[in-house]
């Protein structure tokens, strides 16, 4: 399929995308009227700034304010889903002129400085990690972005754990959660994109295809995914928590665990090595769960584990290949989006499955677990223009 051919096409025509675009125009009316939050990055009202702004709304600036608000009045992070990297993120999207280039420029300062240390002792993960900034430095390209895409660099080289399988990366156990720190007393191999290896494979595919230490990126990211793919076994579902694999684990399916996530971030790469035979595994894992996803419970419509991320990793793979059954696929689990909708509940008919300690339903409104992520994979869906914010999530 030639790149002209490959031009974002909507996924949703007719009835359908208005249903699509009806709601879509009630989550951001409902995210309009929540109070504004005091959650860091996009926990908080940078989600809500991102969508409002892609839908024109001229309420997304006090969102946006708020947001940054949030990170300079208290100690930030650098994370990209919780810190600085995340809030110039969306200044680039949502803000232009000098005063924004003097912000993100103060913001990048900051960040070049906490990587200034001899060995990364820290999370390398993307949604607080190395990774996420390195996605971050990819975008932004150029001056002290491309000093701080070669920091990243060069700490995950010096961290890597390198055998004649590959390259890969050990979470250390401080990280982990209190009971899977009970399980992996010495720390684990996440599989996870939000949290694990696949997320770092993600970000090198970036860095390689922003021209980015090209030589450096390309070699450490085709030694990690010959790594992933030789070290967990293919039988399904292929991708769990844990490498080795965790007895007591039950494997998800979504984008932040699970064979569709680690698939898309697979397909992802394969564009970056220019590996038809990489393309052919990560559609080839995407084609095989169909069947296990179909009788396997997703609890809810939001990105991270539900089934808006598995519409849009569908949808991902379909402008990637033309494949109908990537089609068939994505309409299915937009079609799950819709009919998760309850009326006169939670956030425009949404409500939220939290899973922590103390699994419980919420109103959430973020980009990653709530309805804001909703309404961009649903405006993706009936749009003709590939969304930026998709480099987020590696996709």
């Amino acid at each position: 399929m030639s790149e002209d051919e490959r031009r974002w096409q909507p996924l949703l025509t007719g009835e359908q995308a208005v249903r699509a675009r009806d709601t879509v125009h009630d989550i951001v009316h409902a995210l309009e009227q929540q109070p504004h939050s005091p959650e860091q990055g996009f926990k908080g009202d940078a989600s809500l700034a991102l969508v409002l702004a892609l839908c024109d709304r001229s309420t997304a600036g006090a969102r946006l304010e708020s947001a940054l608000n949030a990170v300079v009045s208290r100690p930030a992070t650098i994370a990209l889903f919780g810190g600085l990297c995340g809030a110039s993120w969306t200044l680039g999207q949502v803000a232009q002129g000098d005063e924004t280039e003097e912000l993100v420029a103060h913001f990048e300062a900051a960040v070049l400085r906490y990587l200034d240390v001899p060995r990364w002792e820290e999370r390398y993960d993307l949604m607080s990690g190395l990774a996420g900034v390195g996605v971050y430095a990819a975008g932004r390209r150029g001056g002290r972005a491309a000093q701080i895409a070669e920091r990243v660099l060069s700490h995950l080289e010096a961290t890597a754990i390198i055998d004649d399988s590959g390259a890969t990366w050990r979470t250390p156990p401080q990280f982990l959660a209190e009971a899977r720190r009970a399980r992996f007393p010495a720390g684990v191999v996440d599989l996870g994109v939000a949290h694990g290896v696949p997320g770092i494979i993600g970000m090198l595919a970036s860095f390689v295809e922003a021209d980015i230490e090209t030589d450096r990126s390309h070699q450490l990211l085709e030694s990690a995914v010959r790594w992933l793919l030789s070290a967990v076994p293919s039988a399904l579902p292929r991708f769990g928590t844990n490498w080795p694999a965790d007895s007591e684990e039950s494997k998800r399916m979504g984008w932040c665990y699970g064979d569709p996530g680690v698939a898309g971030v697979l397909l992802r790469a394969s564009c970056a090595l220019r590996s038809p035979e990489l393309e052919r595994e990560a559609i080839e894992l995407l084609q095989q769960v169909i069947a296990p996803l179909a009788s396997r419970g997703v609890p809810d419509a939001c990105f991270c584990h539900g089934a808006a991320g598995l519409a849009h990793i569908y949808n991902v793979a379909f402008q990637r290949t033309g494949s109908s059954q990537m089609h068939a696929q994505a309409e299915r689990w937009l079609a799950e989006v819709l009919r998760a909708r309850k009326p006169r509940m939670g956030v425009a008919g949404y409500t939220f499955m939290k899973i922590d300690d103390d699994t419980r339903w919420t109103n959430d409104t973020t980009l990653l677990s709530g309805a804001a992520g909703v309404a961009l994979v649903l405006l993706a869906a009936i749009e003709d223009r590939a969304p930026e914010w998709q480099t987020l999530f590696l996709l």
